[in-house]
């Protein structure tokens, strides 16, 4: 009966450190992604519901410079200065010298009012990472920070006393077998 409690206590003790370190490691991956390095892959959280149900609010989306980009591409793009867009290219247009896109997020009626010139454009969507956001955007607020620590740590501390006490019982046991 011990040994199968001890079997059935590792086995979720596993089960919760693999989701921990991928949850971690994917929150390192979006820090690292979507930060002002010059990588060839950035990451961005969705924070709209225009491109559902393509892209689903809460979702995390990989992108990439491409060197050409084509109708019907969802590309990440700044629109009038800081703000990050993600839509679709509806159309190229050549303007002079240079290139623009007509966008439209999928669950917009109209078009996008400005043409992206293509200096704006950040790059082509090609990953979608299901609702990550959510916990990412989580572990940004003290009650997210303090889960990743408080939960973790209660778990180790609580794994080290059972090992001292059940040491101790051990002891106990063969000092009164002697």
């Amino acid at each position: 009966m011990i040994k199968s409690k001890n079997k059935f206590r590792v086995v979720v003790e596993t089960i919760f450190w693999v989701i921990f370190s991928l949850i971690l490691a994917f929150i390192v991956f979006f820090k690292v992604t979507s930060s002002n390095f010059n990588l060839p892959v950035k990451s961005f959280l969705i924070q709209s519901g225009s491109m559902e149900p393509t892209i689903m609010t809460g979702d995390i989306i990989l992108v990439q410079e491409q060197p050409k980009y084509i109708q019907r591409d969802i590309i990440t793009f700044y629109d009038h200065g800081d703000r990050v867009v993600t839509h679709r290219i509806l159309e190229e247009k050549n303007n002079g010298n240079s290139i623009e896109f007509i966008t439209q997020g999928d669950n917009n009626q109209t078009p996008d009012i400005a043409p992206v010139p293509i200096e704006d454009v950040i790059g082509k969507h090609f990953i979608t990472i299901p609702k990550l956001g959510f916990l990412i955007a989580k572990s940004k607020s003290k009650t997210g920070i303090l889960l990743l620590i408080i939960v973790p740590a209660t778990i180790i501390i609580y794994d080290e006393i059972s090992k001292i006490f059940s040491s101790v019982s051990k002891k106990n046991e063969q000092k009164k077998g002697e």
